[in-house]
Parts: structure tokens; C-alpha cells; sequence
């Protein structure tokens, strides 16, 4: 008599076999590089899962790597127009294909294809990334400077009494000091964003924020990347949440970032900001 195998043992095997990859977690794909695509020279920067950029005419996008390795994004290109759209990494990682929507103008919608031109060192936000061509040798902080002065400048002329443009009346600017290494005291302060003013501050070793009339922050720091939630509860008592990430730019006086919120969790929306005073200041 022949030995029947369980039903329950089969499928597991069969499911073992065909599918092995199940095994194994996904790799995230690497977005970060300068991008020749449909929509003109776009530049990416990534951290984990989270991505922001430059395209075009420094248009704005910023997104989410889901768990199948598609980059779904915000696009914004106000006041001409935003809208969604989504990537995906071909095999060997050197170009993309995208299609992308128009959320102002339904019908406008397309392709969106990118081939990878060349890595991306640029610092966060620098539109000079944008004019990048291939071949292109990146500056290295540990290069000499050009000293030499331009042709008929006088490098002994006295310039004591040289005016200094007077600074208009009740400015208020942020620290020039700010190092944007210094991890989590850069990003204190009261920051003007398209969703209103955020003010941070520093708790022990984490940021506490808020914005608009309701809205809570709480994030970490890690190097440069800003990440956590935000949540606004009205007096009503209804709520909304999401995540967060803010990248902060060299000089410590702006971030660009991408948020999503608990209702449409797989669509990132660009949340960038600038910095108008410093150590906590009200912006009101």
C-alpha cells in the first residue's frame, strides 16, 4: 500500500520550491543618482526607504519605497501644477520606469522613464545638481581653494571704509554659526513651511515640534535625516497622524522633506521648510 503524503505537507513544500524568494527579504532599491528622464534632469537623494529630489526647473518630488520596491511619489510643480506617480528600479539598477498623474488636471497623465547619469554627492537640495553632466568631477572638500583674484582687482586696496548694506529695521535672521553636523540642536527653531510655521525644540535626545494651531511633532535624528510622526487632534476631538522625514540642508537653514498620513499611507507628499528663527522663537 503506498504511503499518501498529507495534503498540508505537499502544499508547503510545493510553495517552498517554486517560491524561495519568500525567504528572503526584499532589497531596497537604490534611487539615489542624477536621472536623465521625461520630464528633464531630476536629482534623488534617499535615506532607507525615503526619498526627495529636483527636477526640472527645481520642481519638487518626494516619496516612499513600498515593500515591492516601487517608489511611489509626490510631484509638485506649483503653481503649474502637482500631482502623484510612481518608479520602478529595472534589474541592473541604471534606469527606471514611471508613469505619473496630473491631480490638477486629470487628463494630463504619461510616462515618466529615467536612465541613470551619474552618482549623486551633491548636498541636499543644491539645484547645481541639476546642471550635473556625465564626466563631471564633483568639488572635494580637501581640494585647495582658488585664491587667485580676478583680473583688475587690487588685493592691497584699503577697504576700512567701505559701507556695509544696512539691515532692514526689526530683521530678525537665524544664526549663521548653525553647523549642521551638530545633530539635533541645528534643527531648533521656528521653521516657515508650506503647512504654516513648525517650532522644534530639543528633548534630551529627540525632537519635539509643533505647527498650525494643533499639529504635534516628534522625531529622531539620525546624521542629517530628520524622521518620526506628526498628528493634529482639533477640539473636536478628530485626528490625523503620519510619518515624516526632513533632510537638513549644509548650512542648517532649510530642509527638504516627504510626509504621508494614516489615511492614504503608501502616497508621500513634499514637506520642505525654512529656517526664520533660531533656538525655539516664535514665528508669529
Amino acid at each position: 500500500m503506498k504511503r499518501l503524503i498529507p495534503k498540508t505537507t505537499l502544499l508547503i513544500a510545493l510553495l517552498l520550491v517554486g517560491f524561495p524568494a519568500f525567504a528572503q527579504e526584499a532589497e531596497i532599491p537604490d534611487f539615489q543618482g542624477i536621472w536623465d528622464t521625461d520630464m528633464g534632469t531630476m536629482a534623488l537623494w534617499q535615506q532607507n526607504e525615503y526619498v526627495w529630489g529636483l527636477y526640472g526647473d527645481e520642481e519638487e518630488i518626494g516619496g516612499y519605497i513600498t515593500e515591492n520596491g516601487v517608489l511611489n511619489f509626490k510631484w509638485d510643480s506649483s503653481p503649474d501644477g502637482m500631482g502623484t506617480g510612481w518608479f520602478r528600479m529595472n534589474d541592473d539598477g541604471t534606469g527606471f520606469e514611471g508613469r505619473f498623474l496630473n491631480d490638477i488636471e486629470l487628463s494630463e497623465q504619461g510616462d515618466w522613464d529615467g536612465e541613470l547619469l551619474g552618482e549623486n554627492s551633491f548636498n541636499i537640495g543644491d539645484p547645481e545638481a541639476l546642471n550635473y553632466q556625465p564626466g563631471d568631477e564633483l568639488f572635494q572638500p580637501d581640494e585647495e581653494p582658488d585664491t587667485d583674484l580676478p583680473d583688475g582687482i587690487d588685493e592691497t586696496a584699503d577697504v576700512t571704509d567701505a559701507e556695509t548694506p544696512e539691515e532692514p529695521e526689526d530683521a530678525e535672521v537665524p544664526d549663521e554659526t548653525v553647523d549642521s553636523t551638530d545633530g539635533l540642536s541645528s534643527w531648533g527653531g521656528t521653521w516657515e513651511t508650506a503647512r504654516g510655521y513648525i517650532v522644534m525644540a530639543v528633548s534630551e535626545d529627540s525632537i519635539v515640534g509643533s505647527f498650525g494651531e494643533y499639529g504635534k511633532l516628534e522625531a529622531t535624528v539620525q546624521g542629517t535625516a530628520l524622521s518620526g510622526t506628526w498628528s493634529i487632534t482639533d477640539e473636536e476631538g478628530n485626528s490625523l497622524e503620519g510619518e515624516m522625514v526632513y533632510w537638513l540642508s549644509e548650512d542648517g537653514l532649510s530642509f527638504r522633506g516627504t510626509y504621508n498620513s494614516s489615511d492614504e499611507p503608501d502616497l508621500w507628499l513634499v514637506w520642505s521648510g525654512t529656517k526664520v528663527f533660531q533656538d525655539g522663537a516664535s514665528g508669529e
